[in-house]
């Protein structure tokens, strides 16, 4: 693979973008738990089976995860009151704050990749990174 395929400038600008939005160094959110945070706030307060099924994972996995979450006080579990065995996810104030700034920070990093591009370029690397991105959907279905 050719040196300038590598995400290491990628990753160090995006992480300065996020910094800079001041989200919290010692957070530490990884992808995957920035995966869940999302579709727990996607999902509306899903229950722990809800968000398995919808990040493809097991149960156990999103357990831990969330455990995670809720230590770093992104995430609160909720008792259901339908059905006291199930419990449902809630992002907390600051779980919303911190997916504010990770969301700005893709505008700017899209923003900065269309600077560097220019119009008829961007709108080619749009396309090619749709068509990465539904194939490797398609790689992660169940």
């Amino acid at each position: 693979m050719p040196d300038q395929l590598s995400f290491e400038n990628v990753s160090i600008y995006y992480n300065k973008i996020v910094n800079d939005g001041k989200f919290d160094n010692n957070k530490d959110l990884s992808a995957r738990l920035y995966l869940y945070l999302n579709q727990i706030r996607i999902l509306d307060n899903p229950t722990m089976s809800e968000l398995a099924a919808s990040v493809r994972v097991s149960k156990p996995a999103v357990s831990n995860a969330v455990k995670k979450l809720q230590e770093m006080g992104l995430v609160d579990v909720q008792e259901s009151m339908k059905d006291r065995r199930s419990c449902h996810l809630c992002t907390t104030s600051m779980g919303y704050e911190v997916l504010d700034v990770l969301d700005s920070a893709d505008q700017q990093f899209f923003r900065k990749i269309e600077e560097i591009l220019g119009d008829e370029d961007f709108r080619l690397f749009s396309n090619l990174w749709t068509r990465i991105s539904a194939g490797l959907e398609e790689e992660t279905q169940i």
